[in-house]
């Protein structure tokens, strides 16, 4: 059979609670399918991992789908310490494209030890790829402490390029350790690249770190936020570092409460 479940969609018929499973879960790899959570919920997911990819799923293909899912509790914990770029969130830590699709992280703490892309749900998303988050959301602590420079967000910590982001919001703190690196750090994203963009997403966690640091996002070339709201801190502004001018084309309908 084909164990990668490619062209496949893989459905979630009842709830899964790893309370009691005290070894911990290993990252799901070499899925090439669908995933459809069909509204379930798993809790206390635990997952401590010196992979470069970590999370319930390390990896998620082109054209692929991880949708309406809920983890609940829990904690997954990225310690991967080679010189390469690295990624840990709760359910997905690399997107090679697809869509993630109605996700929740409520309370899975997410640690990076060592990677330097960490997020409460999507490590990171490759660039010019048919990627979109959409209608997902993040209330679990995110943390970091790598000694390398670090893109930390809610949601996403880099949003690749072209890549889209709508409808999310995060409620979770998102915290730099003291002693760590320089970082890009955002209430829903660390990065975004050129021409991807943020639509219609809330942020109330609060936001600290070293660097570029901003209630929606951190850092980006080319920012694009259309109708996006933050809570107000006036020690943070909404986007942290931005090359070049904004403008009402690349920010518009944003605002704060």
């Amino acid at each position: 059979s084909d164990v990668s479940f490619k062209g496949k969609t893989v459905k979630l018929d009842d709830n899964l609670d790893f309370t009691y499973y005290n070894e911990g879960v290993t990252p799901i790899t070499n899925f090439k399918g669908s995933f459809d959570g069909q509204g379930h919920t798993i809790k206390n997911l635990k997952i401590t991992s010196d992979a470069s990819q970590v999370g319930l799923f390390a990896t998620l293909e082109a054209g692929q789908t991880l949708q309406n899912l809920t983890l609940e509790g829990g904690k997954v914990v990225g310690q991967y310490q080679g010189a390469d770029d690295a990624y840990v969130a709760a359910l997905l830590g690399y997107a090679n494209g697809g869509a993630v699709i109605n996700c929740h992280n409520v309370g899975c703490l997410v640690v990076g030890q060592g990677p330097n892309y960490v997020a409460g749900l999507v490590g990171g998303t490759m660039s010019d790829s048919d990627m979109v988050i959409m209608a997902c959301s993040n209330s679990a602590a995110v943390t970091s402490d790598s000694h390398q420079t670090t893109y930390v967000g809610g949601i996403v910590s880099r949003l690749g390029n072209n890549n889209r982001l709508v409808a999310c919001y995060n409620v979770g703190n998102i915290q730099i350790e003291e002693g760590a690196f320089s970082s890009c750090v955002g209430g829903i994203s660390g990065y975004l690249g050129d021409n991807a963009y943020l639509y219609g997403c809330y942020n109330s966690g609060s936001v600290e770190g070293v660097g570029a640091c901003g209630s929606l996002l951190g850092f980006s070339s080319t920012a694009n936020l259309f109708n996006c709201c933050y809570e107000y801190n006036a020690q943070l502004d909404m986007v942290g570092s931005i090359h070049g001018q904004l403008n009402d084309y690349n920010v518009a309908g944003c605002s704060y409460t």
